[in-house]
């Protein structure tokens, strides 16, 4: 995992991490491991939102940024 800046141009940098998808990854499953405290379900919309996501279908090998 490593991080990545993400930033508008007037607007300081927002770090974010990434992870890469496994076979058998959800972002239930995602999201249960790096926000344990928040609310799934939105945390989970989050992560679609940042990855210009349309549904939660995820593909092994793919790169997810995270809030």
């Amino acid at each position: 995992m490593s991080g990545q800046d993400v930033h508008a141009a007037g607007t300081a940098p927002e770090e974010h991490e990434f992870v890469y998808v496994h076979q058998g990854d959800t972002l239930w499953e995602i999201a249960s491991e790096y926000a344990p405290d928040e609310d799934i379900r939105d945390y989970i919309d989050e992560i679609k939102k940042l990855n210009g996501l349309k549904s939660s279908a995820l593909q092994t090998g793919q790169k997810l940024l995270l809030p």
